[in-house]
């Protein structure tokens, strides 16, 4: 029993340190597209303080929209109930193309 415990912590402090380096890396990943694109779009970056500005602005600036899926449009197997409003006004009153992705091999 202790051992099946002991073995049972190190497989959560395994996961954890596994889960922080993916964090890190994700990270630094971000830092280097920010650069990337910052400089691509000179340096502009904006600032949107809500949700109306948001749509406005991907309504001007965007043709296509691309979604991650799991966390974003669902957690689980239920849709998370926003998504499916925001994506049924993208299709169907906006007429963007969407697009989906997803790093979640089981999905």
């Amino acid at each position: 029993q202790i051992n099946g415990d002991g073995q049972k912590q190190q497989n959560q402090q395994e996961q954890q340190d596994l889960t922080e380096t993916i964090r890190q890396q994700s990270l630094v990943e971000f830092e280097e597209a920010m650069e990337h694109f910052m400089f691509e779009l000179g340096n502009e970056m904006i600032f949107l303080s809500n949700q109306k500005e948001v749509s406005s602005y991907i309504e001007d600036k965007f043709d296509t929209i691309i979604f991650d899926c799991d966390g974003v449009l669902y957690r689980g197997m239920n849709p998370i109930p926003e998504a499916i409003e925001a994506l049924n006004s993208l299709i169907q009153t906006q007429k963007k193309q969407v697009l989906f992705i997803t790093n979640n091999a089981g999905s």
